[in-house]
């Protein structure tokens, strides 16, 4: 017959089957770094220094395959708007793009002995997401760099990507933050139904906003039910009263649009050479299409008889 614990064994032995903690190194491009960990307190330990708890910092989709084949995780955060969650990646690290090709050092540890590293890891950034107050870091095992990428997939259509939140790569020149193709602190006049998608809003130029020209482009709320939420614009039309337009989104907002209620509205681009050359002027710096490359026709045609 097995004795019982004691009260102070099972507390020890609770202590001892604690769970375990992340800490992450991101490092940027040019050297500096950023360390954050899961744990409830900051680590500072002769292996782990200067760690600090930063909150909804969550890994996922963990991938680990046999052989050489790459193992991948994702991480992410919340940005340091300076207030909140300070002394963390910012919009502008985001943006200048000083993440990508980045690695991070994982660091895994037991929960209850924060000084007790009992697995490490190395990956490699591979991709960077920024959308409204969370960053996303794609990571990928050190076996990836084995693995050199021939050529690249061309269309006719531009590869960049036009907005806030486009990675360094495939980011376009063109800023949509200045006027004709923001506007700013727009007012709803009044909702279509279904109330969710369907609306017109004021402050826009008639003369420079004609139909169409927001196509593509997205909303952010400033006001009402459904502040800070953002969603992309599916069809733009000149509206029935002066500097009135209609905007239908792509997807329902979380709750209906109500009169009075305030948005930014952004421009799209339909990534054609036209709308990059006419609206935004990027042509030369900022198209990375072939639009005179052949298509099926040109690929299937064959030698005439004659």
């Amino acid at each position: 017959m097995t004795a019982p614990l004691s009260a102070a064994a099972k507390a020890a032995f609770r202590r001892r089957t604690g769970g375990l903690a992340s800490a992450w190194r991101v490092v940027r491009l040019d050297g500096d770094d950023y360390r954050f960990t899961q744990h409830d307190q900051v680590l500072d330990s002769r292996t782990l220094r200067g760690y600090s708890p930063k909150p909804g910092l969550v890994t996922f989709t963990n991938r680990r395959q046999a052989g050489l084949r790459d193992a991948t995780t994702e991480l992410a955060g919340l940005v340091d708007d300076g207030n909140s969650f300070p002394a963390g990646i910012t919009s502008d690290d985001l943006e200048a793009g000083r993440l990508w090709g980045g690695f991070c050092w994982q660091s895994t540890l037991a929960w209850p002995f924060p000084w007790h590293t009992v697995g490490f890891n190395i990956w490699q950034i591979q991709d960077v997401e920024w959308e409204g107050h969370e960053w996303r870091l794609r990571l990928a095992g050190w076996t990836s760099l084995t693995k050199e990428k021939i050529g690249d997939i061309i269309s006719r259509d531009c590869q960049n990507t036009l907005g806030l939140n486009a990675p360094p790569r495939s980011f376009c020149r063109a800023n949509i933050q200045v006027a004709p193709f923001k506007v700013t602190s727009s007012t709803v006049t009044a909702s279509i139904t279904p109330s969710r998608v369907e609306f017109t809003c004021d402050g826009f130029d008639q003369t420079e906003h004609v139909n169409n020209y927001f196509d593509r482009g997205f909303v952010s709320i400033k006001s009402g039910s459904n502040v800070n939420q953002e969603e992309l614009i599916e069809l733009s039309s000149v509206g029935g009263g002066p500097n009135e337009f209609s905007l239908r989104l792509s997807r329902p907002m979380l709750f209906a649009l109500e009169v009075g209620d305030t948005l930014d509205v952004f421009t799209g681009c339909d990534k054609t050479p036209t709308t990059c050359d006419q609206k935004f002027d990027q042509l030369q710096t900022s198209f990375r299409g072939f639009p005179d490359m052949g298509g099926m026709d040109e690929l299937l045609i064959s030698p005439s008889a004659t």
